[in-house]
């Protein structure tokens, strides 16, 4: 199958879209959305999207787990239907040493899925999206990269809301980042529910626009490129012209730039330590 040069039009026109439509006004619209590492976490360097405190007693201190959002191994999303959000996928994280993650057994890859079923709704006078709900309601797991599951539930506590989308009420962006970030809190879901601080989401959100012909390639045309992709190949580069690359084009592989592969639906097992 090739990738025709409308195609590839849409592609480009869609990402300006978004880029135009974040100039305006951070609005959350139903679709799914790529999640990425916020610059202003208070754990950072590393950067993260994700923050898990005490999720393991490592050490006789406070151990503080972050999740790398954007790492190569990464690939975490969000997905918004107007009544839900789903944040699922897998992300890159370990015990935060300070610049670095410790080299223990629990450096690596980390599952995420957590669901919102109950409380997605509008804030009031403002065109962000948050879970304001009774505390506890809605839950998820993190498995660690020794396959032990850790529960989790949603924490509201005393702020009124367990998890915002959104740029805030002054539409300036959350802790000084531009476009839509998303924070919240969660607690540990055991014997009892316990609340480490500070066990939080902090991540910056981009939109993922399905392109024509992307169902069948499994491509994605993302209006946020990550620096290893080159910007979205124009339509005159829409026929591929040397064997090697026609067969890549017929074989389905995703050409360069802004199109990427869709991230599937992550499934595993519900082990326990």
């Amino acid at each position: 199958m090739r990738f025709s040069a409308f195609a590839w039009s849409l592609c480009a026109l869609g990402a300006a879209g978004v880029v135009s439509s974040a100039a305006r006004g951070a609005t959350i619209d139903p679709g799914v959305y790529t999640l990425h590492n916020h610059p202003d976490g208070s754990e950072r360097p590393p950067l993260y999207g994700a923050r898990f405190d005490e999720l393991v007693n490592a050490t006789g201190g406070h151990d503080v787990f972050t999740m790398d959002f954007d790492h190569p191994l990464s690939s975490v999303t969000l997905t918004y239907t107007g009544t839900t959000i789903h944040i699922q996928g897998v992300a890159f994280g370990g015990r935060d040493v300070g610049e670095s993650y410790a080299s223990d057994a629990f450096l690596g890859v980390y599952t995420i899925d957590f669901l919102y079923t109950l409380g997605v709704m509008p804030v009031m006078g403002d065109d962000d999206v948050w879970v304001n709900t009774a505390n506890h309601v809605n839950s998820g797991s993190i498995v660690l990269p020794d396959a032990s599951v850790v529960s989790l539930v949603d924490e509201r506590g005393g702020n009124g809301f367990s998890l915002r989308l959104g740029d805030e009420d002054n539409d300036a962006g959350h802790r000084g980042a531009a476009g839509i970030s998303g924070w919240g809190w969660m607690s540990y879901a055991g014997a009892s529910v316990v609340h480490v601080e500070s066990t939080d989401w902090l991540f910056t959100m981009s939109r993922n626009i399905p392109t024509p012909g992307s169902a069948a390639l499994g491509w994605t045309c993302s209006s946020s490129c990550p620096a290893s992709a080159s910007p979205c190949p124009s339509p005159r580069r829409a026929r591929p012209r040397s064997p090697a690359s026609t067969s890549a084009a017929s074989s389905g592989a995703a050409p360069s730039g802004c199109c990427l592969p869709t991230t599937r639906r992550s499934r595993w097992s519900s082990r326990s330590s």
